[in-house]
């Protein structure tokens, strides 16, 4: 299970940071934000 979330989530990630690396070279101001707020009664309890 672990190694399947881990795969998921590098399908979402890796190409997230990809585009913003890409555009941070155009010179621009970029910003990636990570959003990891845990509420207490989330559907994914860590």
């Amino acid at each position: 299970d672990e190694t399947l979330e881990a795969l998921g989530d590098a399908n979402t990630v890796a190409p997230a940071t990809r585009t913003a690396d890409l555009h941070s070279q155009s010179h621009r101001n970029s910003y990636l934000y990570v959003f990891d707020y845990q509420t207490k009664f989330g559907d994914y309890p860590q």
